[in-house]
């Protein structure tokens, strides 16, 4: 059974009809956290998903939820790779699209894909026609024996990541999970690793014992099309804002050096804006521009200066020093050339449109007054995403009809 749309885009214009309205990060914070489901989380990981609340209470969305279904098979997933290092399947050319399955014949395979932990875990969809199942990992390096950032930090650094945003803030999230788990130098020696230039290896191939890493897996079940905040574009950093960062990090691709590696360089912190459609027939489900979202006309004025700007949309290519947009879907991103200056005044003007209306946006916000990391080299990292939009999902449940909730059969 489909829950009408129109009677769930009453839940999320109920749920927010009366709430206060922040205006820094910390402000947003639930003092006594916010994640439903929470119990089931290690320390570290509640941190990070009581972080990720922050940002959405700031935003105006709906906070997100786990349930131990959902994280036992995170955690199961995260087991799996820790327990099956190969650095073939980070660095090679899928990236680490590969480790978002497993191999039967592998030690704690839990299985080989997303659907089949699930339904291992026991988990029951609400929503079978209507439900996204999106998977995020990242794999994240330190070559001077500095521990990559976990719980509440570690969502600090995702933010600056305009495709990690996109997930941290994804409306309508209906279920979830987080992960982390570290990786030691020892699982970075397995592989052809030394090969790509990228790790700091000893005589025999072995990293240095200064090389330490962690593993997060994000798995995001929400409504696709999203029925929340659909009525205007979501723009983030909010308007009024006052604590917004400074920097991200980028690569200048037309820099390369000895070893095939773009030089990384800073631009600013990313100016995201995410979209969607009252009428879902407006969803084009098969493109990656799912809204047929266009950011026009930008202006990023600061200090009654207009800056060098670069929109970067869903699917679009690196171009120079900015960065592509090959894992975004619903959101664009708005980044200046330079890091944003500290205490300072910034206006986003922009004229948006999806497939079905044009918005005109006009956000003033207020930097940070200073910005950890900005004068720091650049960490390492790498990223994958597999989306299975509520197509795969119903075909899948369709076979496997024991993983939809009774009350949605």
């Amino acid at each position: 059974m489909k829950i009408p749309r129109s009677l769930l885009l009453l839940a999320p214009l109920v749920a927010s009809t009366g709430c206060a309205e922040y205006f820094t990060v910390d402000e947003a914070c639930h003092p006594k956290g916010s994640v439903i489901g929470g119990k089931s989380l290690d320390p570290n990981e509640l941190s990070a998903m009581n972080q990720m609340n922050c940002y959405r209470r700031l935003a105006g969305i709906l906070r997100s939820s786990v349930s131990p279904q959902t994280q036992d098979a995170a955690e199961g997933h995260l087991q799996y790779i820790l327990s099956n290092p190969d650095l073939d399947r980070v660095l090679g050319a899928d990236g680490t699209l590969e480790y978002l399955s497993q191999s039967f014949d592998e030690k704690d395979y839990s299985g080989s894909n997303v659907f089949e932990r699930l339904d291992k875990a026991g988990y029951t969809f609400l929503d079978p026609q209507g439900s996204s199942v999106d998977e995020y990992l990242i794999f994240d390096w330190s070559l001077d024996g500095t521990p990559p950032p976990s719980g509440a930090e570690a969502i600090e650094a995702m933010m600056r990541d305009h495709n990690l945003r996109q997930a941290i803030l994804q409306p309508s999230w209906i279920d979830g999970a987080y992960a982390e788990i570290e990786l030691s130098s020892s699982w970075f020696g397995k592989g052809e690793a030394c090969k790509f230039g990228v790790f700091q290896c000893v005589l025999g191939g072995t990293p240095s014992p200064e090389l330490v890493g962690r593993a997060y897996y994000l798995m995001i079940i929400h409504n696709n099309p999203h029925i929340e905040h659909v009525d205007r574009p979501l723009v983030y950093p909010k308007y009024d804002q006052l604590d917004v960062p400074l920097w991200s990090a980028s690569q200048d691709i037309s820099n390369i050096d000895l070893t095939g590696i773009p030089t990384p360089i800073k631009v600013s912190y990313p100016l995201t804006i995410l979209a969607g459609v009252l009428d879902e027939s407006n969803a084009r489900l098969s493109d990656q521009n799912m809204f047929g979202l266009s950011v026009d006309a930008v202006i990023v004025d600061g200090n009654d200066n207009a800056l060098e700007t670069k929109v970067v949309l869903p699917g679009s290519e690196p171009d120079r020093v900015w960065l592509g947009g090959r894992l975004l879907r619903t959101a664009a991103s708005v980044f200046t050339r330079k890091p944003l200056e500290p205490n300072s005044d910034y206006t986003l003007v922009a004229d948006v449109s999806t497939t079905e209306a044009t918005f005109q946006i006009d956000v003033p916000f207020h930097t940070a007054a200073n910005d950890p990391g900005l004068d720091d080299d650049l960490p390492a990292n790498t990223t994958a995403v597999a989306r299975h939009d509520s197509r795969e999902v119903e075909a899948y449940l369709k076979d496997h009809p024991h993983m939809i909730a009774p009350q949605a059969r």
